[in-house]
């Protein structure tokens, strides 16, 4: 018996890591390599810290309404394909 709660807790625990979504934060930090990658002019005058706070805390903001907007099982999804994509145009078709 104590076996098979052991077993239980232990694929929960598995499932809730394998099953965890990108932070907004991390889903921004990532958006941010992309664009500085794909468009460096633009990345040279996002350079700038209060520029980069403002860009960050903005994106940040937005992700999080969209998180509320669409629902954590949807959003585990989208956050993935974000941080997974390689190029913005990736990033883009991420829904």
């Amino acid at each position: 018996m104590k076996k098979a709660g052991l077993i239980a807790s232990v694929l929960t625990v598995m499932a809730f890591a394998a099953g965890c979504a990108a932070s907004p934060e991390d889903v921004c930090s990532h958006m941010a390599k992309l664009m500085a990658k794909e468009m460096p002019a633009e990345a040279d005058k996002a350079k700038a810290d209060e520029a980069m706070k403002e860009f960050k805390k903005k994106c940040v903001s937005e992700v999080k309404s969209r998180k509320e907007k669409i629902g954590y099982m949807k959003y585990r999804k989208q956050s993935r394909c974000i941080v997974d994509a390689s190029t913005l145009a990736d990033a883009a078709k991420c829904k």
